[in-house]
């Protein structure tokens, strides 16, 4: 039996993709993920991020990297991977990142966060101009 070993991360980008090539070739994504969690504390409700390096590889990353800039919403799949090197001082360092197996860009409603209740109930546009996706039926279902 072999260990799992899988990822599942919504989350914005921190900065923008560091796009890089092999000698061969093949195109590397590079960037910083912020995932956002709420928990509790003393009883308050209190919200904390997590930061992941990300590694994006092939022609998918060449032709995304476009369409990936800071703040841009993900949601991703992958693999977590620990590097280990001796840097320059002889020192051992090592540093885990996600490397990705596959990325959806998602619809932004950055315009209506943190409006309750009162807030605007018209859907926004994402960063691309695309209308957000409405939850919202004009029929009835009959289930």
């Amino acid at each position: 039996m072999s260990d799992l070993n899988g990822v599942h991360l919504v989350g914005r980008l921190t900065r923008d993709p560091d796009i890089k090539y092999t000698n061969t070739g093949c195109c590397m994504c590079k960037f910083g993920l912020a995932n956002n969690y709420y928990h509790k504390v003393n009883g308050q409700g209190q919200e904390d991020v997590n930061y992941f390096n990300i590694v994006f590889w092939g022609k998918r990353a060449e032709s995304l990297s476009p369409y990936l800039k800071k703040g841009t919403l993900i949601g991703l799949t992958g693999q977590l991977r620990q590097n280990r090197w001796t840097d320059d001082n002889g020192d051992n360092r090592q540093a885990v990142e996600v490397i990705v197996d596959n990325i959806q860009l998602m619809p932004s409603n950055r315009s209506n966060q943190g409006q309750g209740a009162g807030g605007n109930d018209q859907p926004a546009g994402n960063n691309r101009g695309e209308p957000a996706i409405q939850d919202t039926f004009e029929d009835d279902i009959p289930f």
